[in-house]
């Protein structure tokens, strides 16, 4: 499992429990929706591609922000 799938099924198990969370995924879901009824499904897969790579890289400055806190506590 990568980092980002990691990412999404910690989300998804909050959004479960945190209602603000709960409602700003309505909301994405909202304007998706939007986005490919008015642009098509080629551009909102390119959109979808461009949002799941940058979740992977957040993920990994994390990552990166979490050993570089671990090194320095030793």
């Amino acid at each position: 499992m990568n980092n980002a799938e990691v990412f999404n099924m910690l989300v998804k198990r909050e959004l479960i429990e945190n209602f603000s969370l709960t409602k700003l995924n309505r909301k994405i879901m909202k304007l998706e929706n939007e986005f490919k009824e008015k642009y098509g499904d080629e551009v909102f897969h390119d959109y979808y591609e461009i949002a799941e790579l940058s979740i992977e890289e957040l993920s990994e400055y994390i990552s990166l922000c979490f050993e570089m806190g671990e090194k320095e506590a030793l």
